[in-house]
């Protein structure tokens, strides 16, 4: 447990920025990949100043922040995130075919045991497991908006998600101060909770 170390995030947008300001909190290194070079200046801008923030308001001291902030590198090579990566997450706009193309990356040039996860709700994780070599280690992940009152990282297992991709992906929202929610998807594209939370 726990093996994951490394949170290889593919889109610096909103959503990818807030998933790796919860994740440098947590503790993780984070790679960054984005395109483009504003996308990723106003990212490591935003996590920095949300990062100094924290320090004012005596959420975290001074030497955390300087140590979260150097665990966060920055990327525009999807081949490298890929490598480098335990837990690669893919956070990039809604579009089916760009989620195909991700996943298939993510298959390609992986480590053997990463997982790869989904944010996107306009694809099911069935359809982007089945374009793998790893369909056991696919997983969807739906973390809360920046500035959200919820705390809640919901965890959609696909039919093929085996336990082990389930309870790394729960150890990840403990850390991050996150409470997990795994809903299992079904094959009518319906959400069931497996379980309402994990407690650790």
């Amino acid at each position: 447990m726990d093996r994951v170390q490394t949170i290889g995030i593919v889109g610096a947008g909103a959503k990818g920025r807030e998933i790796a300001r919860l994740a440098l909190l947590g503790g993780y290194r984070v790679i960054l990949e984005d395109m483009s070079e504003s996308r990723l200046t106003d990212s490591t801008a935003g996590i920095s100043a949300a990062l100094k923030t924290a320090v004012g308001r005596g959420e975290i001291d001074a030497r955390r922040a300087d140590t979260v902030s150097s665990n966060l590198s920055t990327t525009h090579s999807m081949d490298e995130v890929s490598r480098g990566a335990d837990l690669l997450i893919d956070a990039a706009p809604e579009e089916a075919e760009l989620q195909l193309e991700i996943f298939t990356i993510f298959d390609k040039f992986a480590k053997p045991e990463a997982i790869l996860a989904s944010t996107s709700d306009s694809i099911s994780i069935a359809d982007l497991a089945d374009i793998t070599s790893c369909t056991e280690r696919c997983v969807g992940l739906r973390v809360p908006e920046q500035g959200s009152q919820s705390k809640k990282l919901s965890i959609l297992r696909g039919p093929k998600t085996d336990d082990a991709t389930v309870q790394e992906c729960i150890a990840f929202a403990s850390r991050m101060g996150l409470e997990p929610c795994v809903v299992i998807e079904s094959s009518t594209d319906a959400a069931v909770i497996e379980r309402n939370s994990y407690r650790q």
